[in-house]
């Protein structure tokens, strides 16, 4: 149930892409999401760990907002004006996507 609900929540979130500020519903879904170990951020590298039970029930628009949100988050801390993020798999170590604010979405 706290899947659908995380889910849910990172379809439904504003896209902050183009805002380069992220929402207090943003916050609470990145805050719920990692203290659930559904992702998990590392800010040093610009690189996020998404588990396959969320990253396969996302649609696109799901998984472009979740590379969005967390380089707007890794920029607040790092205050490099870099809005990047690399995606990964969990488990494998897998490169899924990447999000960059100059280059866009991409998956693999």
């Amino acid at each position: 149930m706290k899947k659908l609900l995380l889910t849910t929540a990172i379809v439904v979130t504003s896209l902050v892409a183009n805002a380069q500020k992220l929402t207090e519903s943003d916050r609470n879904t990145m805050r719920l999401s990692e203290q659930e170990g559904y992702i998990k951020c590392d800010c040093s590298s610009n690189t996020i760990y998404v588990k396959p039970i969320v990253w396969n029930n996302l649609p696109y628009q799901g998984k472009e907002n979740i590379g969005a949100m967390y380089a707007i988050k890794c920029e607040e801390i790092k205050r490099n004006g870099l809005y990047y993020m690399n995606i990964h798999d969990y488990y494998s170590g897998k490169k899924l996507a990447k999000y960059s604010k100059s280059w866009g979405f991409k998956m693999y």
